[in-house]
């Protein structure tokens, strides 16, 4: 489950203060420039496109790094086109958990070999979905109903060589003691989530998580040579 106005003015001061220096057709675009990437109409929408738009890429990595208890867990989801994919978890330093899946044949590496287990052993492509952590509506299936969903945008930021567009969002469900919220940054030119901070609660207590979006890198899932072919990995 994951000051807009003193900035403008700021920028505005700015501006007017070495007007002398600047022509005014060049302040009236730099103010044109300024209001077109501030502005989000509807950024509940409009963060509802992102997340929709990032799950239809072909190719996307998906890094999460999660506190739950004593335990820091990272794990890596990486997805190609059409109907490939590989999940890694690492706990506390240690990798747990290999897995790869392509076109519903699924393959887990286990005490250092590879088994092949039927396509219904927790399909990957069924957790495609948890790597874009943030509910619009309820399913279902849901335990909890989420009875709202409230997205204000933030002043935005830069990320490494990124310009972003920063938002806060908050979940609210049927129960008051389950908790999801956090903040969204969206890369400005593209469109896509760049990386969402989450925190939750539930039955598994508080739990706190960054994830980052990788859309540019290399991905390369392949079927292993050797393996076992059994129906479960015991």
């Amino acid at each position: 489950m994951f000051r807009l106005v003193l900035a403008s003015l700021i920028i505005i001061f700015s501006i007017n203060t070495f007007c002398q220096s600047i022509s005014p057709n060049k302040v009236s675009k730099d103010r044109k420039a300024i209001t077109e990437k501030k502005l989000v109409k509807n950024p509940k929408t409009f963060l509802e496109n992102a997340v929709l738009r990032s799950k239809k890429v072909e190719k996307v990595k998906v890094y999460v790094e999660t506190s739950l208890g004593n335990s820091d867990i990272s794990s890596t989801f990486e997805f190609l086109a059409p109907n490939k994919y590989k999940f890694v978890d690492v706990v506390s330093g240690k990798t747990t958990k290999i897995a790869i899946e392509i076109a519903r044949q699924r393959f887990q590496l286990h005490n250092e070999k590879w088994i092949k287990t039927k396509e219904d052993y927790f399909p990957l492509r069924d957790q495609f979905d948890l790597f874009f952590p943030i509910k619009f509506r309820a399913e279902n299936d849901d335990i909890f109903i989420i009875t709202n969903v409230k997205v204000e945008h933030l002043e935005d930021e830069k990320i490494g060589n990124r310009d972003t567009l920063k938002f806060r969002y908050e979940i609210k469900y049927d129960d008051p003691k389950v908790i999801d919220a956090g903040i969204v940054w969206i890369d400005e030119k593209d469109e896509l989530l760049t990386q969402i901070e989450t925190e939750s609660a539930g039955f598994l207590g508080r739990v706190n998580a960054k994830w980052k979006y990788f859309y540019d890198v290399e991905i390369i899932i392949k079927a292993p040579k050797d393996f076992i072919e059994q129906d479960w990995i015991n």
